[in-house]
């Protein structure tokens, strides 16, 4: 199927061979689905704490978040494209149709009605220059073109998303502003954002507009580094027959391999522990000191699992053999708090083999995932899931990876409680202070295929799998309630309406 001039072109993307004949082979075979055998819930599984016990979390991330190096991951490449999605298609609507006429057009879609109706309360309202005298569609050109704010094509964290009295903030900021309340290392902040390489320069400018006087008002030094996702993790398109999809020139077309290709680029951050969330979910002020509180709340329960972890793994790497009680506590807090499964054979093995077993299921990367209730908002929920070969572990999963047609797993699915905002906190060094290579933590099984077009042809693009989903299924997860205020995604413009979201 390929020539020498593919295989040239897959090199200088620097991808190898074998990865190429592994994403044609999955067009061909598929992936497989997972099997959840049951859903995480506060009973099981799903941790939830009283106010008492929350603050003890938060009192110990406190006493030792200082001596740790913390970053803060935000994945913030996407383009607001589809956030204006309702807007672009009315502006093809009115296009043609004379200013006069414009008001009817508008009557048929009632939230690009409520868009204008509420015009004046957004935070970019004041930089679109308007006079007054425009029709409707001169408005959406000014807010989404390059003639005007270019909303249409800036990434997400460069658009105003809050209001203040004198001043309005954009994403990107109001993520720095947060930070500052639970990721200080000493005087420093650490931030890293994945970016597209078209948005770099507008995300320095504004760096450079809004840092100064930050670090001034907080007493704290700004690190902010950005990285793009790599062009080695694209993956190969096809056609409906899994050929490969070539352009006019004949070339292979290749697509970005998701949010799960971001792995590579946490991959190379150097903290102790990294929080994770994404640019669109952000607050106004009012809101920053509960979601302050919660990330150190998340923060103290990694603290104390990854404490717990140290500590079993000193006895069992010590030269000498722990005894049968040691590996009774060891296997009872294993199964009871941290929900990994033991197998009956290692149950049953000598102690030797209990340590080796042990040390391989403990010595690994750690993640907290806090779970909001299911409320009706997209994401990936928590779930046991059995391997293939029997062992049940804690994994975020999603929609895409869950046989609908099969009637058990959508019972289980739809059963699901609570679903995961993307608000995490991840020790990814080892006992000894080193990194871990988290290449090796992933799952490559849980990709999925999806169906796009281009030049008005089908073809299929394949995803890598997720980076809270199959790029973390072998770490040692923890499920945590959060409260849903630190959920609040600017999905499209009209959630900026959202309460949430208002400042007053």
């Amino acid at each position: 199927m390929l020539s020498k001039q593919d295989y040239d072109q897959i090199a200088a993307k620097g991808i190898s061979r074998d990865i190429i004949d592994y994403q044609l082979e999955k067009f061909q075979s598929g992936f497989s689905f997972s099997n959840i055998s049951k859903t995480a819930t506060i009973a099981e599984g799903l941790l939830r704490v009283n106010d008492k016990e929350r603050a003890l979390y938060v009192e110990l991330y406190d006493n030792k978040g200082d001596e740790l190096e913390v970053t803060r991951f935000v994945p913030a490449s996407g383009a607001a494209t589809r956030m204006f999605k309702s807007l672009f298609s009315m502006l093809e609507k009115l296009v043609n149709i004379p200013a006069e006429n414009q008001l009817s057009v508008l009557e048929t879609d009632k939230e690009v009605k409520l868009f204008f109706k509420n015009l004046k309360r957004y935070p970019f309202y004041n930089d679109m220059g308007l006079e007054g005298n425009e029709s409707y569609s001169q408005i959406i050109d000014k807010l989404l073109n390059d003639k005007g704010l270019s909303y249409g094509i800036l990434a997400k964290g460069l658009l105003k998303f809050h209001q203040y009295d004198g001043n309005s903030r954009t994403a990107f900021e109001e993520h720095l502003r947060e930070a500052a309340g639970y990721c200080a290392s000493g005087d420093s902040i650490r931030m890293h954002f994945t970016i597209s390489p078209e948005h770099k320069e507008s995300f320095t400018s504004l760096q450079a507009e809004i840092v100064r006087d930050l670090e001034h008002e907080y007493s704290l030094k700004f690190h902010i580094t950005y990285s793009f996702q790599k062009e080695e993790t694209d993956t190969v398109a096809v056609d409906n027959d899994n050929q490969p999809f070539r352009n006019p020139e004949g070339r292979l077309v290749f697509r970005p391999g998701g949010h799960g290709a971001l792995l590579e680029n946490l991959n190379e951050i150097s903290g102790d522990i990294v929080f994770i969330s994404n640019i669109d979910n952000v607050a106004p002020d009012r809101f920053k000191d509960i979601r302050i509180e919660n990330k150190k709340f998340l923060g103290g329960v990694l603290l104390k699992a990854r404490d717990e972890v140290y500590s079993y793994l000193k006895v069992l790497k010590s030269q000498t053999l722990p005894d049968e009680k040691f590996f009774s506590d060891l296997i009872n807090w294993m199964e009871g708090e941290m929900y990994i499964s033991v197998p009956e054979e290692i149950m049953n093995s000598d102690k030797a083999a209990k340590r080796e077993w042990a040390m391989a299921q403990l010595d690994r990367p750690i993640r907290v995932c806090g779970m909001v209730k299911n409320e009706g908002e997209p994401g990936g929920g928590p779930f046991f899931v059995k391997d293939a070969n029997g062992n049940i572990s804690l994994q975020v999963v999603e929609l895409s990876q869950v046989d609908i047609e099969n009637p058990d797993q959508k019972m289980i699915l739809e059963s699901s409680s609570h679903f995961n905002p993307v608000d995490l906190v991840c020790s990814i060094k080892n006992q000894e202070g080193e990194k871990y290579n988290l290449m090796e933590y992933r799952d490559p099984e849980t990709g999925f295929i999806s169906l796009k077009s281009m030049l008005g042809k089908d073809l299929k693009a394949q995803e890598l799998p997720g980076l809270w989903n199959g790029s973390m299924a072998h770490w040692t997860t923890i499920f945590v309630e959060v409260p849903g205020i630190t959920f609040t995604p600017v999905k499209t413009v009209f959630d900026l309406l959202r309460s949430e979201h208002l400042v007053k």
